[in-house]
């Protein structure tokens, strides 16, 4: 006789009674199977063999294991996973690319795996195996991903650089690819590519009927607006790679570009497609998205079996008008990580720097600008880094700010997709004020009441909005915006100091996030650019500066530069701790209010010691407050004492008498 735990729900052959599933007993007799109840489990002797049921995925990905009702939604999702009621076992697929799923759901689930299956399954690709060393873990896992598969999905939360990863997955190979992405993202791919894939040559594509393929080694980017029509006949170069950027923009089957997209998708040997939005939330959506790229047969099946594995998945139903779609079945989340990788946020943090500055270029300036822009190009010597005449360049900027709002809004709706807080600074009017007409949005300029910023600022950190805009001389300081940990400048005030103080709006004291991302928008003009790098060279030396006295180990002397350079740095003194710690409480709390640059409230830092100020507090804020910087900040904050705590007047008062 043969005992092993029951498998399947079934009535005790003795008193009748539903065994369920580990409740009870099956056993073998005369060839027959029975089940039994605990109490009238049969009796063991010599010829009886209770058999321990194995737990393990074989060579050829057979799976042995008891029947577990609540393991079964992680095996069906394997790879090409089929139930053999012959053999009653699980045979999944063992191909590479799927490996590292099957080892992962085996993982968790408690199989056994040969050595030498896990041993395939962790070597890495070739792509991923060479990958830059400036590229975060979890972005090599990415590399490693997109390489092992012909479809894949890359789900990655914005932010997390999947340009990068796509670029780095590329590297190396010769494939013809062909790179659709919002208009707006054209020439960041391009730059992108020359920096992490320099072996391809980068062609962007502009107007209607510019569509062309690729040769062997080419990178084509077009925009999804100016896709062309395919005939039906049409067959593309071999071993043409597909690159869909923001795919979320090829989600209703009904539009012209979704379908232009399928069209190009049939014919091309690999597709990866990219979106830091969810879509789990509207099924069409999804499938939408899995069925233009040529991922939903992988995923839910083909053709019309696979559709209707994806309603039954979705418990979706017709109530004669339309689909009504229910709770997703778990098995849903895990089938799609057939094809999709998506890691979010939190789970990589730890890789992640405190903050994460991304240049987009932006194409499309009026033939006007253009002319303005050549004619300041004439007069000055970009390589000696001359600057323009500031007040005629000053208008010229605003004009370059107001031509930038149309990429704006188109990355600003992809923020708004994916339910993703945003924050906008512009040293201009017009980007706010067009932000100011959108719905979900609320704006701060000169112009706004302090009472009114004070409720724009609560409803965005209670999440009551879906951004906010602001100019930077009128949101750069006193404001705490911290719900988000995504910004977009588009474009920079001529002041650094003021650039770093608007980032900070995000980057402080209850910033969930441990990096925010800031985006700065530059035009694609010679001109555009060379004060872009002047101005972000100075904010990047600015941040430098500071991080090398916080790595130093050594004791080291503060320089001080004043408007007339001072030559030689100023003796080191010892103060005592306590008087360091109570400038540092004082400065950031002169520097958490709103201060007299915007209205002479008697709040916070004066005008002129605003900036200074500001900088001090940043500093005293990560702890790297020196010695002379605090005599420095002590004696200049003296003059605050009606604002300040007792505690830390006494100090400082006692310090210089």
């Amino acid at each position: 006789m043969i005992i092993i735990k029951n498998r399947y729900p079934k009535k005790c052959y003795s008193c009748r009674t539903m065994v369920e599933v580990g409740e009870g007993f099956a056993f073998k007799e005369g060839g027959i199977w029975m089940t039994a109840c605990q109490e009238h489990k049969p009796e063991v002797n010599r010829s009886t063999v209770v058999v321990k049921e194995a737990r393990k995925i074989e060579e050829d990905g057979t799976i042995r294991m008891p029947y577990e009702p609540e393991n079964l939604p992680l095996i069906k999702s394997l790879p090409r996973a089929r139930w053999n009621p012959t053999l009653k076992v699980w045979t999944v697929s063992v191909e590479y690319k799927d490996l590292p799923r099957v080892l992962e759901v085996a993982d968790r689930i408690g199989l056994k795996v040969p050595a030498s299956l896990r041993k395939r399954g962790e070597k890495k690709t070739e792509q991923a195996a060479k990958a830059d060393e400036r590229l975060f873990p979890f972005q090599v896992d990415g590399v490693d991903f997109l390489a092992r598969h012909d479809t894949a999905l890359m789900g990655d939360e914005m932010g997390l650089g999947k340009t990068v990863q796509v670029a780095s997955a590329l590297r190396g190979q010769d494939y013809p690819v062909v790179v659709i992405c919002p208009n707006s993202l054209k020439f960041n791919w391009r730059n992108e590519l020359e920096k992490w894939a320099p072996e391809y040559k980068v062609t962007i594509l502009s107007g209607r009927k510019s569509f062309r393929f690729p040769e062997n080694g080419e990178v084509v980017i077009i925009n999804y607006d100016i896709l062309s029509d395919l005939e039906k006949d049409t067959t593309g170069p071999e071993g043409l790679t597909l690159v869909c950027d923001e795919v979320q923009y090829a989600k209703n089957y009904k539009a012209k570009r979704t379908q232009r997209v399928t069209a190009l998708a049939r014919i091309a040997t690999r597709v990866w497609a990219l979106t830091g939005t969810p879509l789990m939330n509207r099924p069409f959506d999804l499938y939408g998205v899995l069925s233009s790229t040529n991922l939903n047969g992988e995923v839910f099946g083909y053709g019309k079996y696979g559709f209707e594995k994806f309603l039954k998945l979705f418990n979706a139903f017709h109530d004669g008008y339309a689909y009504q779609f229910g709770m997703p079945s778990p098995e849903v989340p895990e089938r799609l990580r057939r094809v999709m990788i998506r890691r979010k946020r939190e789970e990589v943090l730890p890789d992640l720097p405190s903050k994460i500055h991304t240049n987009v270029e932006i194409n499309g300036i009026s033939k006007s600008l253009q002319r303005k822009l050549d004619k300041q190009m004439d007069i000055i010597d970009l390589e000696l880094g001359s600057l323009p005449d500031f007040e005629e360049f000053s208008e010229i900027r605003a004009m370059l700010a107001k031509e930038r709002i149309p990429a704006l809004l188109e990355m600003v709706e992809s923020y708004e997709d994916s339910d993703t807080p945003l924050v906008v600074f512009s040293a201009h009017r017009a980007p706010i004020d067009a932000l100011d007409e959108r719905e979900g949005w609320a704006t701060i300029t000169g112009s706004t009441k302090p009472e009114r910023r004070q409720e724009i600022v609560d409803a965005f950190q209670k999440g009551m909005l879906k951004g906010v805009g602001l100019t930077i001389a009128a949101g750069g300081t006193g404001l705490t915006l911290t719900h988000a940990s995504h910004m977009i400048f588009v474009d920079l005030d001529w002041v650094p100091a003021n650039n770093a103080q608007a980032e900070d709006r995000c980057v402080r004291i209850g910033q969930m996030a441990n990096s925010v991302n800031i985006i700065r928008m530059v035009s694609t003009h010679a001109l555009d650019q060379h004060i872009h790098n002047i101005l972000t060279y100075k904010i990047d030396l600015a941040f430098r500066s500071v991080d090398a006295s916080v790595n130093s180990k050594k004791k080291r002397e503060t320089k001080v530069i004043t408007t007339q350079e001072v030559k030689v740095a100023p003796r080191v003194v010892e103060v005592d701790p306590k008087f360091v710690k109570a400038v540092a409480e004082g400065l950031q709390m002169l520097a958490s209010v709103c201060d007299g640059t915007i209205e002479r409230d008697q709040c916070g830092f004066n005008k002129p010691d605003s900036k200074m100020g500001h900088t001090l507090a940043m500093v005293a804020g990560a702890g790297n407050l020196t010695d002379n910087q605090a005599i420095f900040a002590g004696n200049m904050i003296r003059k605050y004492r009606r604002q300040l705590p007792d505690n830390v007047n006494e100090i400082i008062f006692n310090y210089f008498n």
